[in-house]
């Protein structure tokens, strides 16, 4: 059994995108920055919660047994080689990097990078539904 049979990575991709986008309003109250080159800690760890609940603990609860630490750190450059969730998009590979949004009118969105991963490659933003294809793949420092 593969990976990808085992758990619809798409369907918690938009899971855990619908869950930030609830809590957008309420961390804007309660003064945690959300905007994607102000974030700091508190919007990060939140994040970072929600992509280990709704995927990587998700492929683990699914039988799948690949540890937390394995998977690349969103909102960080890959320091080694890490886990990753993989999709295409535009009939190209990338990989999420990041949840975030610069715009709290249109909510998260998935932030990609080219897969495989070259230095200085710039993030592109897209819902999970723009994207097919997800996988779990490794992308090497």
């Amino acid at each position: 059994m593969t990976d990808e049979l085992t758990i619809d990575i798409q369907k918690q991709c938009i899971h855990a995108i619908d869950c930030l986008d609830a809590m957008l309003p309420f961390c804007v109250q309660g003064g945690i920055t959300v905007l994607r080159d102000d974030a700091y800690d508190e919007w990060e760890n939140l994040v970072q919660a929600v992509y280990f609940s709704f995927l990587v603990y998700a492929l683990s609860d699914a039988g799948i047994t690949y540890a937390s630490s394995e998977f690349h750190k969103l909102g960080f450059q890959v320091a080694r080689p890490k886990r990753v969730i993989k999709l295409q998009y535009s009939n190209m590979d990338y990989f999420i990097s990041d949840f975030s949004t610069n715009d709290l009118t249109e909510g998260i969105f998935l932030e990609l990078l080219p897969y495989p991963f070259c230095e200085g490659d710039e993030p592109i933003f897209i819902k999970p539904s723009e994207g097919m294809g997800f996988s779990i793949a490794v992308v090497k420092a």
